[in-house]
């Protein structure tokens, strides 16, 4: 009797309200947080590449004014030593700077198509020695099956080859006006006209069986 008189008190719908707003707030709240993360993401990547661009042209111009400074002292060196000729002009300075400068951006590309003339090389001998490994692979197995069912007759037996072990499989009918058991089966294989590799045993080679009017396979 005791027992029955104990109830659980039910909860009141003022709380249950009060704590669906507040885990609607919390959601928000993570959203907000999320969305807020990203952009600074974004932002610290943009201030990075802009930082990177003003360094790139601070160390430009203050190289510049080395070379100036280097070729102005060149000249006040050579009329010194009495050398002939007018004396020269800040565009003169200014003309063979810009000179000195396509010459190294120049050596510099060069040097980068180098580079990259070397790495496609020796990409290319990477790619070569992985064909030819292949290549030879296959070789061997295609004359050990040859090899096989030479001996095999020899004896007086017949050799076997070992079945595939993969297959690759397309859909290439929908799932509208089709059994049960063949729904199930495109289903598994993806969305029409798409690809999937499959393990053969007996279990995948009897589902293939089923779908075979609606599926490629080989």
């Amino acid at each position: 009797m005791a027992d029955a008189e104990k109830k659980v008190p039910a909860v009141p719908e003022s709380l249950l309200k009060r704590r669906k707003a507040f885990a609607t707030m919390k959601a928000v709240r993570i959203k907000k947080m999320l969305a807020e993360k990203k952009t600074r993401k974004v932002t610290r990547k943009l201030i990075y590449k802009s930082a990177e661009k003003y360094h790139k042209e601070y160390r430009e111009t203050y190289r510049r004014e080395i070379r100036m400074g280097r070729t102005a002292r060149k000249y006040q060196r050579c009329q010194s030593q009495g050398a002939q000729g007018p004396p020269a002009s800040a565009s003169d300075l200014q003309r063979s700077v810009c000179q000195t400068e396509q010459g190294f951006h120049q050596h510099a590309e060069d040097r980068r198509a180098l580079h990259r003339l070397g790495t496609r090389k020796v990409t290319r001998k990477l790619i070569y020695k992985r064909e030819e490994k292949y290549h030879k692979e296959y070789r061997e197995t295609y004359r050990r099956e040859i090899r096989m069912g030479r001996t095999a007759r020899n004896v007086g037996n017949f050799y076997v080859p070992a079945e595939p072990k993969l297959a690759f499989v397309i859909r290439i009918r929908g799932i509208n006006d089709v059994s049960p058991k063949v729904r199930k089966v495109l289903q598994l294989l993806r969305q029409i006209f798409n690809g999937v590799f499959v393990k053969l045993n007996k279990a995948s080679i009897n589902m293939l069986r089923i779908a075979e009017p609606c599926i490629a396979w080989g």
